[in-house]
């Protein structure tokens, strides 16, 4: 027995695939290239760009071939793309984005078996690796929505998290002292993939945002510039570049990131939404308002865009809106998390709940010893939207007092 190494070029990089043939037989070597010819058409043909059709037909076809042969790497790989690529699409709309860790747990099963069949390239650690760290992120996320409902009559955590944004409200939480796993997996392969090919300007910017996850803000900011030096027309690089920029608290850089993302790629409504956190940060309404009506036209669910829109009524003294946008987002998020997050009413937001929870949130923020300029600038608004006019203008006045 021997093992034949062919090197494969698609899309746009290389797969090793490992063919078990017996010296000799032809008939055994003929099948195995004719599996490979299969997959390859399979990656081409279906594979390219995320389709929920397509990706499912792929999986199909790829079923059939490992049914029968049970170790072809090649064909756990491409049946781990498919449904990474199903998680993705998954992660394209508000209402379906809580389901996505399910696609993303079984890619990285099927990596995994191809890495043990012998696959091991710089494409298997780089999708891999951004497969896991999605399933980092959804568990950060639905563990934020847990400690809310272990604390219902604090709401805080909501209210922070809509303004802050859902995206990175994981990013660099110093506050936790342990390595998570599936984090620390999810570096290894990403780093592994840069050693094998430093060309890929994916594998830096995704890189960027698990170092980031971890704290390590130095490290993800020099990896996301790497990555917009290699490929300056990546949407992506640009959103994830702001992402760490709103951390920061840059939101200049942030916005003008997300202009030039939106200047190649128009129609993506989380590129808006997280423009419109931006612009919110920098108190231009008018431009989050009119950015946040974009998403909602194109994801009329997306509970966060309701939020973030409910918290920009109150910068325009229109409290029945508020109102309104909030028991809206209320009711999309507690039906797609599935979580109970507030014990009211048939989930209704009354005026008076409203105003409990900006006070709890307000409450929050009083509480800190050294509160920055944003931090005063939001307990301001949210004084104000309480009506507690003194509070609200002495929230202001230590704002200006701070401002350069």
């Amino acid at each position: 027995m021997f093992k034949t190494v062919l090197r494969l070029s698609s899309a746009g990089l290389a797969a090793a695939v490992f063919i078990n043939a017996a010296s000799g037989n032809d008939k055994t070597e003929a099948t195995s290239i004719a599996k490979l010819h299969k997959l390859q058409m399979v990656e081409k043909t279906y594979l390219s760009r995320p389709c929920t059709h397509a990706s499912q037909k792929a999986i199909e076809i790829i079923d059939t071939i490992i049914k029968t042969d049970r170790n072809n790497a090649y064909a756990h790989f491409l049946k781990g793309l498919a449904l990474q690529q199903q998680g993705q699409i998954l992660d394209g709309r508000y209402e379906s984005s809580f389901q996505s860790d399910v696609n993303y747990r079984k890619a990285v099963q099927e990596y995994d078996l191809a890495e043990g069949s012998g696959l091991k390239t710089a494409r298997l650690f780089y999708m891999r690796g951004e497969a896991k760290l999605a399933l980092y992120i959804s568990k950060m996320v639905l563990a934020n929505q847990g400690r809310l409902k272990e604390r219902e009559q604090n709401t805080s955590n909501q209210w922070i998290w809509a303004t802050r944004g859902m995206a990175f409200s994981f990013l660099g939480d110093k506050n936790s002292k342990k390595q998570d796993k599936t984090l620390t997996s999810a570096l290894s392969d990403l780093d592994q993939s840069i050693k094998l090919d430093s060309a890929n300007d994916e594998a830096w910017s995704t890189r960027a945002i698990a170092r980031a996850a971890q704290g390590d803000i130095k490290g993800a900011t020099a990896d996301i510039k790497v990555a917009m030096e290699k490929n300056p027309r990546r949407t992506t690089n640009f959103y994830k570049f702001a992402m760490l920029s709103m951390h920061k608290k840059n939101y200049q850089a942030a916005r003008l990131a997300m202009d030039r993302a939106l200047t190649i790629h128009p129609q993506i409504p989380h590129f808006y939404l997280l423009r419109a956190q931006a612009e919110m940060a920098m108190r231009d309404y008018k431009a989050a308002d009119s950015d946040i009506c974009f998403v909602l036209s194109k994801d009329p669910e997306n509970a966060a865009a309701l939020t973030i829109q409910g918290l920009l009524r109150l910068n325009e003294n229109q409290p029945e809106r508020v109102i309104a946008d909030l028991n809206e987002s209320s009711k999309i998020h507690k039906k797609v998390t599935a979580l109970k997050q507030l014990d009211t009413k048939q989930g209704e937001i009354s005026a008076a709940l409203a105003r409990q929870m900006l006070s709890e949130t307000a409450k929050d923020y009083r509480k800190r010893k050294s509160p920055g300029r944003q931090a005063l600038y939001e307990l301001g608004v949210l004084e104000w939207g309480r009506r507690n006019w003194t509070a609200s203008g002495n929230a202001f006045e230590e704002f200006l007092r701070l401002s350069p």
